[in-house]
């Protein structure tokens, strides 16, 4: 962790348009309902779109934070962008962190309450706290009250704003406190269940320096456009009345989702960095409540009933895993899953309106193309906890409910036409989640077949060989064997066709050879749908678009193989799998495998006409000017 400066800054600060002062404990609060936008005068705003240094309103929710506060402060003043101005709102602190901040800091609007407000309650009002004074902000920067910042972290923020107005937040790179990139949240992920968690959280920053679109930001350190926050508003009041208290929940996503779904932008700027003083909180009953509730009252806000529908299976899923857990955990933590619903069922009519009134909105942008960067910004898979993956079965669980996810990802992605190119994680998820199903479901006849070849062909059961497969990296190919071992006078082996034997042309002919694949789909090295991996001494013999067919993984049944299999001749297998990586999607991989079990039905094409296996490569060519005919 690097030493931050407590010096103060050396350029000119914009001038303070808030006065000093604090609010007394026991005055009364005003509203942190959505913003009243009744602050700034016209006059202010014309001035802010002129403003050559954008001003940004700093706000901190404050609750017993003494032990931080000196070092927060100063990585504020620390900060190269000079035009900042602090906003602190004090949820009832017992430790002196009111006389603290009056000492230390009276440059800063300090509003103090009489009752603990919560993250959301309280950024709200800090917000409007800020939109209030005499000047308007050109952002809010919502911040935890245990963080760090890097001298240059406002300045990135506003600087990566800045490039697109579109942009409506932008978070930073948040690391551990202490570490120098150990990743605690690169922004948030989000499953298409309602569950999202810190995006990236304790991988390497290094895996994490390019910038994009993201989800949803961490609600613990980001920057709100506010002219953003002027049209969309702050944190839905909806989420205040939440059971399990002041807890935070998904107020923050939601938040997220209705600037995506309003033509906006929500972005990360791994250049910005702050540092979390993070501490993982223990679950429990109320807790728990309040994020049952939240997730239930984010997916019934944001989601078309049409997308529910498709999402049924994973949420059944997910509901049957919360149950189990609940009773894990005893009978708090069940009545507190049973009142997320209760909840839910009690604010049915007023979430209702709140949809109809989202979708009244002139929302922004073309809408299919919003939604389709909703679903493109879906993850699969979220980190597992510790101890999820130290148990086996709760391992096991987790990737069939990741693979659920995925699913349902690859259900959305049919009902809009969009391509696997945008969601290359949602079909590697899926290619597990299956391939598992299918060695459990298939473990019988695998065994059976295994015996049938330990008897008829002897030891080993297994045939492995060396493959090429994605980004031309070399992997071991496994089958049943089919052939016996036979070599010549001369010690060198029989022609394949002396070798296969009826009992392997059977196995052929059902195809049961290519089962023992599915652990490489397991492990990573194929999919089940893709062009089948080759041998390496292939490779120098490949033409330049040849050689695409290794810009995706490998598969178990493909474009050629419905089209021909081993029948077709190399330059029309190769044509077809170029095909194929220029059609990829959701809709062509569930045409292949339709057609496969045609295929598998007919037997066709398991074979050249004359031979028992498909004849070398030798290194024919495929013109690109045929190519781009076909």
């Amino acid at each position: 962790m690097p030493a931050m400066g407590r010096r103060k800054k050396k350029q000119n600060r914009a001038p303070d348009p808030w006065p000093p002062g604090t609010m007394a404990a026991g005055e009364e609060l005003p509203s942190a309902k959505q913003p009243s936008h009744a602050g700034p005068s016209e006059a202010a705003l014309a001035e802010t779109e002129n403003r050559e240094t954008p001003r940004v309103a700093v706000i901190v929710v404050t609750f017993n934070s003494r032990k931080h506060l000196a070092d927060l402060t100063a990585s504020l003043d620390a900060q190269t962008h000079g035009a900042i101005n602090l906003v602190v709102v004090d949820s009832k602190s017992t430790d002196e962190t009111r006389e603290w901040l009056s000492q230390h800091r009276p440059d800063a609007r300090v509003m103090a309450s009489p009752r603990n407000l919560g993250y959301r309650n309280g950024n709200q009002l800090g917000m409007e706290m800020a939109w209030g004074s005499g000047s308007a902000p050109d952002y809010l920067l919502i911040l935890n009250d245990d963080v760090e910042l890097h001298p240059f972290a406002i300045e990135r923020l506003v600087a990566a704003a800045e490039e697109d107005r579109q942009v409506s937040m932008a978070a930073p790179a948040i690391l551990v406190h202490g570490h120098a990139s150990r990743i605690n949240a690169a922004g948030s992920s989000l499953l298409p269940v309602g569950f999202y968690s810190a995006r990236g959280k304790d991988g390497d920053y290094e895996h994490y320096r390019k910038p994009g679109e993201i989800a949803a930001v961490s609600g613990c350190c980001f920057l709100y456009r506010a002219a953003a926050y002027r049209e969309l508003g702050g944190f839905d009041a909806i989420f205040d009345t939440l059971p399990g208290g002041w807890h935070a929940s998904a107020e923050d996503l939601d938040l997220c989702w209705r600037a995506w779904r309003a033509g906006h932008s929500v972005i990360y700027a791994p250049e910005a960095i702050v540092w979390h003083k993070y501490q993982q909180r223990p679950m429990h009953p109320s807790r728990f409540a309040s994020l049952v509730a939240g997730r239930l009252a984010f997916l019934a806000l944001n989601f078309p009933r049409r997308e529910l529908l498709t999402l049924a299976p994973a949420l059944l899923m997910t509901e049957l895993a919360l149950a189990a857990y609940s009773a894990l955990r005893g009978f708090g933590f069940v009545r507190a899953w049973v009142n997320g619903y209760r909840w839910l069922w009690g604010n049915r009519r007023r979430i209702g309106e709140l949809r109809g009134l989202r979708q009244a909105r002139g929302l922004g942008g073309n809408r299919a193309n919003r939604e389709g960067n909703l679903v493109r910004l879906m993850q699969a898979r979220i980190p597992l906890a510790p101890s999820a993956l130290s148990n086996p079965l709760l391992r096991v669980w987790a990737w069939l409910w990741f693979g659920a996810n995925a699913v349902a990802i690859g259900a959305l992605c049919l009902v809009r036409g969009l391509p696997f190119s945008a969601a290359g994680a949602i079909k590697r998820t899926m290619d597990l989640a299956a391939a598992l199903a299918m060695l459990v479901l298939l473990a019988p006849l695998l065994l059976a077949v295994a015996a049938a070849v330990r008897i008829h062909l002897g030891s080993p059961v297994f045939f492995r060989q060396t493959r090429i497969g994605w980004k031309e990296r070399p992997f071991t190919l496994y089958k049943f064997r089919t052939m016996r071992e036979g070599l010549d006078a001369n010690g060198r082996a029989l022609p394949d066709e002396a070798r296969l034997t009826r009992f392997g042309s059977w196995l052929r002919a059902l195809s049961f050879d290519e089962f023992p694949q599915l652990w490489n789909v397991v492990k990573g090295e194929m999919s089940l749908i893709g062009p089948r991996p080759l041998l390496p001494e292939y490779l120098p013999r490949y033409s330049a678009l040849q050689r695409r067919r290794h810009d995706v993984r490998p598969g178990l049944s493909g474009w050629a193989q419905v089209r021909g299999r081993n029948s077709i001749d190399w330059e029309r297998r190769f044509a077809l799998d170029l095909e194929y990586i220029e059609r990829q999607s959701l809709l062509f991989d569930l045409r292949i495998a339709l057609m496969t079990l045609r295929k598998l039905v007919d037997r066709e094409g398991i074979s050249q006409p004359g031979r028992a296996t498909m004849e070398e490569f030798r290194g024919a060519m495929i013109p690109v000017a045929e190519h781009q005919k076909r």
